[in-house]
């Protein structure tokens, strides 16, 4: 009996995780982005004060406007804009997404906190490298 308890256990799970699988696998681009801690951005850093900060949030939210991710069922990804792209293969976790891209050689990883994952919505946090904005993608498929 105990065994069946295990098993079934671990068919849900594996289930589970290819309902993810399934509802990430596809081509979304973003159709949103949120900045979620803009107050404690311009008290946190020294060398972006008001308008400085406004200026950041304008550039990034019109380079993540342009992006596409595209997410295979091999684990492999594709990312870019009209004028660059970058692929490499990810891992998908619970709550998390993480990127790993091979430049030269060394290998960078990146990972994303995945706020919800359904077929028709993907909603990313993540943090900004040159501030301290967190930022929030909300991303929609790419009709077919």
């Amino acid at each position: 009996m105990r065994i069946y308890s295990i098993l079934f256990i671990l068919l849900s799970l594996a289930s589970c995780s290819n309902k993810r699988l399934d509802m990430l696998c596809q081509t979304w681009q973003v159709s949103d982005v949120q900045f979620i801690n803009e107050k404690e951005a311009i008290m946190q850093t020294d060398t972006m004060k008001g308008n400085q900060i406004e200026v950041a949030k304008f550039q990034l939210r019109d380079i993540l406007m342009k992006l596409i991710y595209e997410f295979k069922p091999d684990g492999s990804y594709l990312t870019g804009n009209p004028s660059a792209s970058t692929e490499g293969n990810y891992e998908l976790k619970k709550h998390a997404i993480t990127f790993i891209s091979k430049q030269g050689e060394e290998v960078k990883e990146k990972s994303f906190e995945i706020e919800k994952l359904t077929k028709d919505s993907l909603i990313l946090l993540m943090q900004n490298d040159q501030t301290s904005l967190k930022v929030k993608l909300i991303l929609t498929p790419v009709a077919p």
